[in-house]
């Protein structure tokens, strides 16, 4: 985690690296292969995924490309282990 992008400090304690609606994207090995790379990709980190779903419909969406640190109107603060 590149702590100097953490935006904890900016938004009362939070941040898409801790976020419930943050999850983490590995390639897979069927449709996004990296060049060069034998074998099996589904253990390889690709990068991350905000999950949304919606209040009226229940409706759960997944917007991929989004970044490790940062803040959105979605946040949802993870729950302690």
């Amino acid at each position: 985690m590149n702590k100097e992008l953490c935006q904890k400090d900016n938004w009362n304690g939070c941040c898409c690296c801790n976020c419930a609606n943050h999850l983490e994207d590995f390639h897979h090995c069927d449709v996004s292969r990296p060049e060069g790379i034998e074998g099996c990709v589904c253990n390889i980190h690709k990068g991350w995924i905000c999950r949304v779903q919606f209040e009226d419909t229940k409706e759960i969406r997944y917007h991929s490309g989004w970044s490790e640190h940062g803040m959105c109107e979605m946040h949802v603060l993870k729950k302690p282990i």
